[in-house]
């Protein structure tokens, strides 16, 4: 899979014909794990200075929703993970992503190999 998207980076100015499945299997290869997401959505809420009731307002979920995301208690879902993730690299400045690439690897350009 590292081989795969080395090449997928590599070719970024190419035109990229792989099949949809193969995309979604580069995505979730390099999504964070759940313990990763857990401690990163804590520490984007820490960052943003918010309370748990304006970050889930912001995220359009519930206050006991977000909390539950928060212990691992439950794990929101793909989608949920995205949007989380886009907030987290908006605010962070230097670490925007550049490209639907960058999306697809979970990466910005602060964390760029």
């Amino acid at each position: 899979m590292v081989a795969l998207a080395s090449m997928v980076l590599a070719a970024r100015g190419d035109e990229l014909r792989l099949p949809g499945n193969a995309w979604k299997l580069i995505e979730e290869a390099n999504a964070p794990t759940v313990k990763e997401f857990r401690l990163g959505l804590l520490g984007l809420r820490a960052r943003l200075g918010w309370s748990r009731s304006m970050l889930s307002a912001f995220l359009g979920v519930g206050k006991d929703t977000l909390r539950r995301w928060e212990s691992g208690e439950r794990n929101p879902s793909g989608a949920a993970r995205r949007l989380i993730w886009l907030v987290g690299r908006l605010v962070g400045g230097s670490a925007q992503a550049r490209d639907g690439l960058d999306l697809v690897f979970w990466v910005s350009h602060a964390t760029r190999r």
